[in-house]
């Protein structure tokens, strides 16, 4: 290649600050990768390793051989044959490091319909008589190493060279196409990985550069320690340079200084761009970020948006890196990526978005806010700084215009939360009061079951009682007519024990009578007819059993209207139901009886005449 055309290309400032955000990770790739039209990355790479004067890349005696075997690689695309490609693939030097030709490769990894294309570099040495092809892919989408090559004979010297030839001009769409062909050439039909090799996947698609830069560096590596005869037990990653703690920080330093010209104001606007790459290194803050990982891919994402938003890149493409010294304000607004227009953000009114949203939209121009001031002391052009500070006032006034809706809405929100817990505490007393008159309403209706129940116990205690004293009773008389009948009168005893047991029968029955079926008057009526000349004791029995009996159905009536269970017993209000026993109760009762019994058949005693003359 001419060197006209070298400085036609080094001349375009717009393919090199493309190419410079690529390598610095800044932006993805927006073109499809052609070597054909981007000579300019090599022959960067050309003048970076010319101007090492301090062994950076590599030692002296073999910085000319690198340098060769670059434009080697240029020479590749400059080729009108396959077979001139083949005979540069016979003169490399066997077992020679230095010697060998780079050649980048585009490939789908997939079907081309769903899947993006994807670049990585395959680099081609002569090694034990045999071509050794080296693919460098910090993806890993072939094989799932990072390196691995293919050894390839030295009699397919002609397949390979074609091969090459045919995917510099045209891309097969078949997934792996290139990688398929070259295991068809090679003795073991695949690859032979070297896992030993270790490489941080790229975090943008930029590898139409970055996966370049990653297989020279795997070469000038290879230039100090064999890669092939690696341990692969013990992982390594390759490195621009040993001896320098962040080696690619200075390599990128050079990479920038040779993609330089003579054009000053170009090269400040090289610069610019470099600053993005020094920041997100923290190289010009100590905390970048809010503490962000500097390695995050995060903290990458937020750079690359940094660097996409910033005013003054258009600017500097448009005017083919000349620097202007005003600026349309008005246009810069209007341009904006992050600019908004008042009351509005993101093409719809501030109005529109709740709270937790607002919240979200001050917290990013909080960070936006920070780093925009944090760049402003390393920014050297007068315009793009000036630029960059009324961006932030903007960024300013909108965050205030977010803070007076979150205000206004903040109040909004209380009001309904107020108004919420109203409607909650009033709901929680309502139902509260049902609750309590819910349970008013078991408590008494527990009450009267209780009470129900209670005078049933009351009135079931009261007819116990009268059925025994009952039975004492009649035992008792039975005992004493035992002692005083004589031996005529045992027939008459035998009916009257009889009928005594017909009548203890029927005492009995009448107790198991409920309270609800006892509806007779107070005065009960006893009939019993007796045959016997002897009715002291007989006439003494029917009157307890009979009195006993009547004062029990008594009770019913008056026991429905009693409140009180001293009131349904009858008796005084200190006295309980269950302690006072039927005697006493009967005792009391034959005490205030004032009318005679209606069951006596004693005729009433005569008073003599009193005859007044």
């Amino acid at each position: 290649m001419s060197d006209k055309t070298m400085n036609e290309n080094s001349n375009d400032f717009k393919e090199r600050v493309e190419m410079l955000a690529e390598a610095l990770s800044l932006k993805g790739s927006e073109t499809e990768f052609n070597i054909g039209d981007n000579r300019l990355l090599f022959s960067t790479y050309i003048k970076m390793i010319e101007s090492d004067q301090d062994e950076f890349f590599i030692e002296k005696d073999h910085k000319h051989k690198i340098i060769n075997s670059l434009k080697n690689t240029l020479s590749v695309y400059d080729s009108q044959e396959s077979e001139s490609i083949k005979n540069m693939f016979e003169k490399l030097k066997n077992n020679d490091p230095t010697d060998f030709v780079l050649v980048p490769v585009f490939f789908f990894p997939g079907d081309y319909r769903k899947e993006l294309a994807h670049v990585c570099g395959f680099t081609v040495y002569k090694k034990d008589e045999q071509f050794i092809v080296l693919k460098v892919d910090k993806q890993r989408l072939f094989d799932g190493y990072t390196a691995s090559y293919f050894e390839i004979p030295a009699n397919n010297s002609k397949e390979l060279g074609e091969l090459f030839f045919q995917e510099r001009d045209s891309w097969q769409k078949e997934p792996f196409y290139i990688f398929n062909e070259l295991a068809k050439l090679s003795t073991s039909n695949k690859t032979i990985p070297i896992p030993a090799i270790e490489m941080k996947e790229q975090t943008t698609t930029n590898c139409g550069v970055n996966e370049i830069e990653a297989s020279l560096k795997t070469i000038l590596f290879n230039c100090r320690t064999d890669i092939f005869s690696l341990d692969k037990d013990t992982p390594i990653t390759p490195t621009w340079n040993p001896k320098y703690w962040e080696a690619i920080v200075e390599m990128r330093r050079r990479f920038l200084d040779a993609l330089k010209g003579k054009n000053i104001e170009q090269n400040k606007n090289l610069d610019h761009i470099f600053h993005f790459y020094l920041y997100r290194k923290g190289k010009l803050v100590e905390k970048p970020g809010f503490d962000a990982a500097l390695s995050s891919s995060g903290w990458y994402r937020r750079i690359r948006n940094l660097y996409s938003e910033d005013p003054y890149i258009p600017i500097m493409l448009d005017n083919n890196g000349d620097i202007p010294s005003t600026y349309d304000k008005s246009l810069l607004e209007k341009n904006s990526k992050i600019i908004e227009p008042p009351g509005a953000w993101g093409g719809q009114g501030i109005q529109t978005f709740d709270l937790f949203e607002l919240e979200g939209f001050k917290a990013y121009l909080t960070r936006k806010i920070q780093i925009y001031k944090e760049r402003l002391p390393h920014i050297n052009i007068p315009i793009a700084k000036e630029m960059i500070e009324h961006v932030a006032t903007k960024l300013e006034e909108k965050k205030q215009e977010i803070e007076v809706a979150l205000h206004k809405r903040s109040e909004i929100e209380l009001m309904k939360k107020n108004e919420k817990e109203k409607q909650t505490v009033g709901t929680v007393e309502k139902a509260k009061k049902v609750d309590t008159e819910k349970k008013s309403d078991t408590v008494t209706k527990e009450t009267k079951n209780e009470r129900t129940e209670e005078k049933r116990s009351s009135l079931k205690s009261v007819r116990e009682h009268a059925v025994i004293h009952a039975q004492r009773l009649t035992t008792i008389n039975r005992e004493k007519m035992k002692q005083t009948k004589q031996p005529s009168d045992q027939m008459k005893n035998r009916v009257t024990e009889t009928q005594q047991n017909m009548l203890w029968e029927d005492a009995k029955n009448r107790t198991t009578i409920k309270p609800n079926k006892m509806k007779q008057s107070e005065q009960v009526k006893v009939n019993v007819t007796e045959k016997t000349e002897s009715v002291s004791w007989e006439e003494s029995k029917k009157k307890n059993i009979a009195s006993c009996f009547a004062f029990l159905r008594s009770l019913n009536p008056f026991t429905k209207k009693a409140e009180y269970s001293y009131v349904r017993l009858g008796i005084p209000e200190q006295e309980s139901a269950k302690k006072v026993k039927f005697s006493t109760l009967f005792q009391r009762f034959q005490t205030n009886k004032k009318k005679p019994d209606p069951t006596s058949q004693r005729p009433a005693r005569q008073q003599p005449m009193n005859i007044s003359r």
